[in-house]
């Protein structure tokens, strides 16, 4: 995982976190087409003992389109959770920008 805008950037240093670090995960739930739920391990964070944060996400179709909700489970505070979503974010707008790129 990497920050990449400059807000982000800013919060991972004033928490002393790293602005990138190697991911590991795994899934515990695959449902092709239906849901999916990652389950990523959070041991680089100063001070908190290592877990498992989970993301669920669901697919439904809706007439030619697809609908994906992403649930983020609460982290060990809100201020990490807030950070984690804003990441999360900003890759799911890297994924549109490059479908777009596509023609999709």
């Amino acid at each position: 995982m990497i920050a990449e805008t400059p807000k982000l950037i800013a919060a991972m240093h004033e928490q002393g976190l790293p602005t990138s670090h190697v991911e590991r995960a795994r899934f515990s739930v695959f449902q092709p087409l239906e849901r999916l739920v990652l389950r990523l391990m959070i041991d680089f964070v100063p001070g908190i003992e290592p877990y498992e944060s989970t993301i669920v996400v669901d697919f439904s179709a809706s007439g030619e389109w697809a609908c994906m909700v992403v649930t983020l489970m609460p982290m060990h505070d809100e201020a990490f959770t807030l950070m984690a979503k804003r990441g999360l974010a900003s890759q799911l707008e890297n994924i549109d920008e490059l479908l777009r790129g596509r023609g999709q």
